[in-house]
């Protein structure tokens, strides 16, 4: 990932440039037709760092409305930029079943890998 790059919220952000950022140092996901910066969510991510590093650079749009559509939006701060609207991803191996939920715990699912 080019590191070095100033990315303001107004950037549009390509699949290209979203599949460089797959890293637990950093992490970039898309969710609707914006993409954020997960990194500080992934050491306290209760289904632990190694799911969300597995989902980094991806879109992440399915699981964000079937797990988290509780928390409400993600913080602006955290947006990098807006989808580039004429390239998609291919969700259909993002499905939120690939992780079997052992229990509801406080904050959510409690995952089991």
């Amino acid at each position: 990932a080019d590191l070095n790059r100033t990315v303001t919220k107004s950037s549009t952000i390509s699949r290209a440039e979203l599949e460089q950022h797959t890293e637990a140092w950093d992490c970039w996901a898309k969710v609707d037709a914006d993409v954020y910066d997960f990194t500080p969510w992934i050491l306290s991510h209760p289904g632990g760092a190694r799911l969300m590093t597995s989902r980094c650079g991806t879109d992440v749009t399915n699981i964000w409305n079937h797990f988290h559509a509780a928390v409400g939006s993600l913080p602006g701060e955290r947006r990098v930029g807006l989808w580039n609207p004429e390239e998609s991803i291919d969700t259909t191996t993002l499905s939120p079943c690939n992780h079997e939920v052992a229990k509801e715990g406080k904050g959510g699912p409690v995952w089991k890998d």
